[in-house]
């Protein structure tokens, strides 16, 4: 690959690289992509402690507003940030999920040794 086409290639953002270099597992792209993997993991472990955090928060919420201590309001705005975690925990896995499967098809390219696009985000 000559010199321009791969700052062409920079300049443009499009990025492919070539796995037949690494043969094995520890091919560079797979490491990467199982980061990936690991980092998306790690954010629904993360949220499902926001979550915990939040229930504890609703319970509370729950006797106190009983105690006319908060607002119905209140008590309301918190079972919503509630319900906005356990939404977020959904997204988080299915991220997970599609991590995952981007790792399986990035272990195909590289057993076949095929291009790999690079991840972007």
């Amino acid at each position: 690959m000559s010199k321009t086409n791969l700052i062409l290639m920079v300049l443009t953002g499009i990025f492919v690289a070539t796995p037949f270099a690494f043969a094995d597992d520890t091919n560079v792209y797979i490491r990467l992509y199982e980061k990936r993997v690991e980092f998306a993991k790690a954010d629904v472990k993360k949220q499902e402690a926001e979550t915990s955090y939040q229930l504890a928060s609703l319970a509370r919420a729950r006797y106190l507003v009983e105690k006319n201590a908060i607002t119905q309001q209140e008590f309301e705005r918190i079972e919503a940030d509630y319900k906005k975690s356990l939404a977020e925990e959904d997204v988080l896995r299915a991220k997970v999920g599609e991590e995952e499967a981007t790792l399986d098809v990035v272990k195909q390219l590289v057993q076949n040794s095929q291009p790999v696009p690079l991840c972007r985000d």
